[in-house]
């Protein structure tokens, strides 16, 4: 099983949680593709190795060419669930919460937008808050059940045209 404590409504960037974000907060990637708003041709489906660019998804707007989030097909059972990691880049927060401004917010999501299937990950754990839960510029999260890395590399832009370079690896399951 998967270590960790869910808090419901734990997720401060999303509308839903206790985070008090208005009128800057809005649903997350997952959701929003759940929802119809964003499409699969504004999600990537991290299968291979790669650099994924992805665009900040909060800024009201939306380019039939441009990526707004990675997903990464893994299939973890929670709670009786199918998840996948889910990857993200905001902006109107990073005023309220600074790791949002080039950090990347990791999540487990599924296509079924059920009442557990957005689950934010903390990726600073040894802090008590979720504040700063993006993964930060250069450093690495590593689900080596799942053969998984990710590592955002780059951000540039502001505004609308605010991007987020990643690293995903597909390294391979351990052996257990």
């Amino acid at each position: 099983g998967e270590t960790g404590n869910h808090r419901e409504y734990g997720n401060i960037f999303d509308i839903m949680s206790n985070g008090g974000n208005f009128p800057a907060d809005q649903i997350n990637a997952n959701f929003k593709s759940v929802l119809g708003w964003l499409p699969p041709q504004n999600i990537f489906t991290a299968t291979n190795s790669g650099v994924y660019r992805v665009y900040a998804h909060d800024e009201n707007s939306r380019a039939i060419d441009r990526h707004y989030a990675v997903r990464i097909p893994v299939a973890i059972s929670v709670g009786g669930q199918l998840e996948d990691y889910w990857i993200e880049l905001r902006q109107l927060l990073s005023s309220r919460y600074p790791s949002t401004a080039s950090g990347a917010i990791v999540m487990w999501g599924n296509d079924a937008g059920t009442q557990k299937a957005s689950r934010l990950l903390d990726m600073t754990p040894t802090t008590a808050d979720f504040s700063d839960s993006p993964l930060a510029l250069g450093q690495t999260f590593r689900d080596l059940d799942r053969g998984i890395e990710i590592t955002p590399l780059a951000k540039s832009g502001s505004g609308a045209d605010a991007y987020l370079d990643l690293q995903i690896n597909q390294i391979g399951r351990a052996h257990v």
